[in-house]
């Protein structure tokens, strides 16, 4: 199998390079031999045995290499996701010594993500029980290089009116960087200083 074909097939926008992801997103400040391990729960029930094992190996691999323990916390199998489940899984990972240094916490994600913010036209689609929206925008081109580049927070939300200077706006105040995929940033900096 030609893998360069399908990478192609999958991913017919993608002009990343190894070399300009590296650039991009740089190396992390760790000793010579550290580790960087990640886990990777979902949040569908109380924490189990297994859970426990994974934390404890991946935080002991991090921290006695002088390395970062990642948590991201799956949000993949929504239906099956349970209210406060991120708050157990964190607490009682804490309880038996197991801390992160990046990704969830009980007071959100503190990586480092964009908003990624446009304009699109609601259209019909197939019947997906209200999980889809289907849309058509101006650059698909541009928007599917801006997913692929992220890192953004995983949700997707539709809202019936042009609220982008509104939200360009209060990511300022959750402490994330606004990312138009529109290129209309100073079309949105004026209406926010009433132009």
């Amino acid at each position: 199998m030609d893998y360069q074909v399908l990478a192609d097939l999958l991913f017919p926008n993608v002009t990343d390079t190894p070399e300009s992801l590296e650039e991009r997103f740089p190396l992390r400040n760790v000793p010579e031999g550290a580790v960087v391990t990640r886990m990777a729960p979902s949040p569908t029930g109380f924490v189990h045995l297994g859970n426990l094992v994974q934390g404890l190996t991946s935080e002991r691999m991090a921290h006695q290499s002088g390395g970062v323990l990642f948590l991201r916390v799956e949000d993949t199998d929504a239906k099956r996701e349970v209210p406060g489940a991120v708050e157990v899984l964190i607490n009682t990972l804490k309880h038996y010594g197991i801390s992160f240094d990046e990704g969830a916490t009980i007071d959100g994600d503190n990586g480092e993500y964009s908003l990624l913010l446009g304009n699109a036209k609601g259209i019909d689609g197939p019947y997906t029980k209200g999980t889809y929206l289907w849309v058509e925008v101006e650059n698909l081109k541009r928007l599917e290089a801006k997913i692929v580049e992220g890192p953004y927070i995983h949700h997707c939300v539709g809202i019936h009116e042009d609220v982008v200077p509104v939200l360009y706006e209060a990511c300022k105040y959750i402490g994330i960087q606004p990312d138009l995929y529109d290129n209309n940033e100073e079309q949105v900096k004026a209406y926010l200083r009433g132009e």
